[in-house]
């Protein structure tokens, strides 16, 4: 089932994601699912600003795909696969070549099912009304 956590607005799904960068290695994979406008790149940016990066540069890679932030230690990487028309197209990402270089969240890996390994943790963002949300923070 995992950890279930309800926050009331953004900067408290933010808060969230800062929270949860603690856990995370540079092996880790996870994947964020939720509807569009769920809370995905506000929890993402909370964990580039809690593993040390500048949160203000983060925003949603739908069109670029991938976006790379430094962080304290080293990098992150974020992926937005909801543009991909087939999954296959994941293989064009070469996300081979991220692994093991820093941690990495996905959003829509649902886009890529079969063509993904487990994930370290998937986290699911509900919305319950215009603010608040439910987080399940599930290890693998």
């Amino acid at each position: 089932m995992g950890e279930i956590v309800i926050s009331n607005s953004p900067e408290e799904t933010d808060r969230e994601g800062r929270r949860f960068a603690a856990r995370l290695g540079s092996h880790d994979i996870v994947w964020l699912q939720g509807p569009l406008a769920a809370g995905k790149t506000a929890w993402a940016r909370g964990v580039v600003v809690g593993l040390g990066g500048d949160g203000s540069q983060v925003s949603s890679p739908t069109y670029g795909l991938i976006h790379e932030y430094g962080t304290a230690d080293g990098r992150l990487f974020h992926l937005d696969l909801y543009r991909l028309e087939k999954p296959t197209e994941v293989f064009q990402l070469a996300l081979d070549d991220l692994y093991g270089r820093g941690p990495i969240l996905i959003e829509w890996p649902e886009r890529a099912a079969g063509y993904l390994g487990d994930p370290t943790y998937r986290i699911a963002i509900e919305p319950l009304g215009e603010t608040s949300r439910k987080l399940t923070i599930a290890p693998r």
